[in-house]
């Protein structure tokens, strides 16, 4: 299972400071420069230059020298992002792996370590990341980020496959263009096109009168890297409870479910099943 996430929120965070960083050190303030970014060039520090909202993973090299140091970062690089507010950041950074998020203890366990972790996270961010020197704490996650659990066996497993390669479903329930984000790694997929999630992935192989939606549908493990973010589990929620709606009112089971009356159904309630839909 992937790790699970403890977030801190920070105000008072100078963003234009760590723009200029960017640029004026590149070899300390290292980006994830391996994947694609928005402009399809990577995440160079001139793209950071253009948005006012930042999204960052990166300063691997500078994690390496201040753990070298004695700070406790809380991992291995460094993901953050503004969530809105100019002054307001969000460090992502906090994570312990070997987690059941399906085990109370565990999930337990990880509350009070991940939040003892919190004061070495601060020093470090107060003493490292640039335009980060003067952000005050105000906030933690009530609750962990939990990245994966369990998953159906579904009439069809979505795979990392059949997301690059743009794959296309008879059966279209929702369409999908989010990165895969691997946390144990930091690993960033983007994916050239978007993706068709089919019907098939919400109704389970052996049991009968389910359906199934957001973070469980059936995929394997790097294709629900995608699959599970927050767009995907509400179209995915719209189709199965629009599913559920017309199983009830033909009194048929899901896997016997018409496709053409789903169809019709999510599109006259807005949902985009082909990029002509947008």
């Amino acid at each position: 299972m992937m790790p699970a996430l403890l977030w801190l929120l920070f105000y008072n965070v100078d963003w234009d400071k760590f723009r200029d960083a960017l640029m004026e050190n590149p070899e300390l303030y290292d980006v994830d420069t391996d994947t694609p970014g928005i402009s399809g060039e990577g995440m160079k520090p001139e793209y950071f230059q253009k948005v006012r909202l930042i999204n960052f993973w990166g300063f691997s090299n500078l994690v390496k020298e201040a753990m070298r140091k004695g700070y406790k970062p809380g991992n291995t690089r460094v993901a953050m992002f503004c969530p809105g507010r100019t002054d307001q950041g969000v460090y992502a950074n906090l994570k312990i792996d070997g987690i059941d998020g399906t085990d109370a203890q565990d999930v337990s366990r990880a509350q009070m370590e991940l939040r003892l972790m919190i004061p070495d996270a601060v020093k470090f961010i107060h003493d490292w990341l640039p335009g980060w020197k003067n952000a005050v704490l105000i906030g933690a996650s009530p609750i962990l980020g939990i990245q994966d659990t369990r998953v159906i066996v579904g009439e069809y497993v979505l795979t990392l496959e059949d997301i690059l390669a743009s794959r296309r479903f008879p059966d279209v329930i929702a369409i999908g263009a989010a990165k895969t984000d691997n946390w144990d790694t930091y690993e960033l997929i983007y994916p050239k096109g978007n993706y068709d999630v089919p019907y098939r992935c919400l109704v389970p192989q052996k049991v009968e009168n389910l359906l199934i939606g957001g973070r469980s549908v059936s995929a394997a493990r790097e294709a629900m890297m995608s699959l599970r973010c927050m767009s995907m589990c509400a179209a995915t929620g719209h189709a199965a409870g629009a599913a559920a709606a017309l199983c009830a009112k033909r009194n048929v089971t899901p896997r016997k479910l018409d496709y053409v009356l789903l169809r019709d159904l999510l599109l006259r309630q807005g949902a985009y099943l082909s990029s002509k839909d947008g």
